[in-house]
């Protein structure tokens, strides 16, 4: 021990850890109106709902992706559980 704190010679490696991703405002929204599997909606339906255009929806996806478990299958969308108790 050297002024109170043990020195060991084990390389310490740094660790990222990023906070869990927070919805809010439309992104929330748009999660809200996905329906869970097997139940599908379409991208111009769903932007009609949450009023947004279909391409602003499209680059808002993917921070959507980080909190819901979305599929994307061609035009059509939907959520997954994430215990996965819906597939």
């Amino acid at each position: 021990m050297i002024g109170g704190r043990r020195i060991t010679s084990v390389d310490l490696v740094p660790v990222v850890v990023e906070p869990p991703a927070v919805l809010t405002g439309i992104n929330k929204a748009i999660v809200e109106a996905i329906p869970y599997w097997p139940r599908q909606i379409s991208i111009p339906e769903l932007s009609a709902r949450v009023h947004v255009e279909p391409k602003s929806l499209v680059r808002r996806l993917p921070a959507c992706q980080a909190v819901a478990l979305i599929c994307q299958d061609g035009g059509d969308l939907c959520k997954l559980r994430e215990d996965l108790s819906n597939v």
